[in-house]
């Protein structure tokens, strides 16, 4: 078993950035086998999940080479093959399962298996199957695949069954290339998502309403080769904050997406924390505002109320075990 040996008691300062968000990555890698030719992604996190993720496209057909330590070049040349792919890798990445989307517009008959990963308990995956079911696709769970008929797919005006964050991602996914107006009323408008449109909209696609709980996509007969950055992580700025908070450090945390951090800080603030955010820049896709955040030594007071998470605008379910140590 691994595992970390820590010494504290140790002061951190300077400066730390914030790498880019495997959330996003994994989406927009899901959404490369729809894009014939070639894809360049930037600010690639290289990570487990990650890895897993383009070992499945690879197995697919899709070929895949680093360009440089974050730069990933995708090349797709439309000679898709589900008969040899990556059953392993599949099952330990529960994010593969944004390939039902994807792969839609692909083929009109194919099997996916069951993906696994997550630790954190029975995550349902109803969401999904209950949006793609709107848009006429139908998927039939056997005991350890899904079976996807997407032959007679449509556009449709559909409420989200929850606001889930990839349960959204794989309802756009699904409806970019289907021809007509697909409306997603209670849609997250969470990072990743806002992230994985944009790309998408380099690529050709036609989504309106980014950013809300309502997205409508008229569909567009192929998406085009692109080359897109990825967003930095909310969730990690969050994490390099708590850090500095706990171990009551001068630290500055660089290119932190402030729209996906303002309630967090907000409570942070309230609690009685010192902080210096910086002037507003853009993030490298150009979509995102991104601040530098100084934290200062303070001393805290809890807060009179409960802390608990919302979909995004609210308090991100990921940055609130963060708070546990802060408190």
């Amino acid at each position: 078993m691994s595992g970390f040996v820590v010494q504290g008691g140790k002061k951190l300062h300077g400066k730390i950035k914030t790498n880019a968000t495997k959330n996003s990555t994994v989406a927009i890698l899901c959404a490369t086998p729809m894009i014939r030719g070639r894809v360049v992604l930037d600010n690639v996190p290289v990570i487990e999940e990650v890895k897993r993720i383009i070992e499945i496209l690879q197995s697919l057909g899709l070929k895949i080479a680093w360009l440089n330590e974050h730069r990933l070049e995708i090349i797709n040349t439309g000679q898709l093959d589900l008969q040899h792919i990556n059953q392993e890798a599949f099952c330990l990445t529960r994010s593969a399962l944004l390939l039902m989307g994807s792969l839609s517009s692909v083929f009109d008959n194919f099997k996916l298996p069951k993906a696994g990963g997550c630790h954190l308990g029975l995550r349902t995956v109803s969401p999904y199957l209950i949006a793609l079911e709107h848009l006429n696709i139908k998927v039939q769970a056997k005991t350890h695949s899904f079976l996807i008929n997407s032959r007679h797919k449509k556009a449709t005006d559909l409420t989200m069954y929850e606001m889930g964050d990839t349960a959204t991602e794989n309802t756009i996914l699904a409806a970019v290339l289907t021809p007509g107006t697909t409306t997603i009323h209670f849609a997250s408008a969470n990072y990743m998502v806002q992230d994985l449109c944009y790309f998408l909209k380099s690529a050709g696609a036609k989504i309106v309403g980014i950013g809300t709980s309502t997205l409508v996509i008229t569909g567009v007969k192929k998406l085009k080769p692109t080359t897109y950055a990825i967003m930095p992580d909310p969730i990690e700025s969050m994490a390099f904050i708590a850090l500095a908070i706990v171990t009551k450090s001068k630290l500055t945390i660089t290119h932190c997406p402030i729209d996906f951090l303002r309630l967090e800080l907000e409570k942070l603030r309230v609690m009685g924390q010192a902080m210096i955010i910086g002037q507003i820049y853009k993030s490298d896709n150009k979509h995102f505002d991104l601040v530098d955040i100084t934290i200062k030594p303070s001393t805290l007071k809890a807060l009179p109320d409960k802390l608990h998470p919302q979909p995004y605008p609210g308090l991100n379910i990921d940055n609130l075990p963060l708070f546990i140590p802060i408190l």
